[in-house]
C-alpha cells in the first residue's frame, strides 16, 4: 500500500491502484492504523496476505475511516475484510467495499474480525468465498460486540466490477 504503519497520523486525499503482497497488517492503502484518520482514500488493487488484511486497511486500532472505498480482491487466511482486516474500537464512517474476499478462518465482506467500534453509513456488496463452516455474507459478519451500526445497509450494492465506482472528489 501507500503507507506501512500509521500512528496518529492523517491520511487524506489519496489512492493506491496497484496490488500489494505481504504477510500480517496488510492493507491495500494503509498496513496499520493507530488512532489516526483516514479519509476521503480509495484503492482499486489485489490485497494478498495471511493475517488482517483489508482492501483499504489491515489493521485499524483506535482510528477513524470516512469517505472512502475499496474494490479489489482481498486473498488471506486469517481476519481478512473487503475494507479492514481487523478492527479494534475506531469509527468507519461513509465506506464500503465491492471486492470479492476469499479466506480460510475469520473474515467480512466489510471488516473481518474485530470489536469494530462504531459504524456508520457503511456497505458491503460482493460475496465472501470461505472455507469457515459458518459461511455467509454479511458486512458486519466479523464483528464482534460491542459494536454500534447505524444505517448499515447489508443487501448487495448496486456497484458492479463492470461498473466502477467513481473517484472521490478531493
Amino acid at each position: 500500500g501507500l503507507v506501512g504503519c500509521s500512528c496518529g497520523g492523517q491520511i487524506c486525499k489519496c489512492d493506491a491502484t496497484g496490488q500489494v503482497n505481504g504477510n500480517s497488517d496488510v492493507g491495500g492503502l494503509v498496513g496499520c492504523d493507530s488512532g489516526g484518520k483516514v479519509s476521503t482514500c480509495y484503492t482499486t488493487g489485489q490485497v494478498n496476505g495471511t493475517s488482517d488484511v483489508g482492501g483499504l486497511v489491515g489493521c485499524n486500532s483506535g482510528g477513524t475511516i470516512s469517505n472512502c472505498y475499496a474494490t479489489g480482491q482481498v486473498n488471506g487466511t486469517n481476519n481478512v475484510g473487503g475494507l479492514v482486516g481487523y478492527s479494534s474500537s475506531g469509527t468507519i464512517s461513509n465506506c464500503y467495499a465491492t471486492g470479492p474476499v476469499n479466506e480460510t478462518i475469520e473474515y467480512g465482506d466489510l471488516v473481518g474480525l474485530g470489536t469494530c467500534g462504531t459504524m456508520n453509513n457503511v456497505d458491503a456488496g460482493w460475496p465472501v468465498s470461505s472455507a469457515d463452516p459458518r459461511g455467509g455474507s454479511d458486512g458486519r459478519r466479523g464483528c464482534s460486540p460491542p459494536h454500534h451500526h447505524n444505517t448499515t445497509r447489508l443487501a448487495p450494492h448496486p456497484l458492479t466490477a463492470a461498473s466502477p465506482a467513481p473517484s472521490p472528489t478531493f
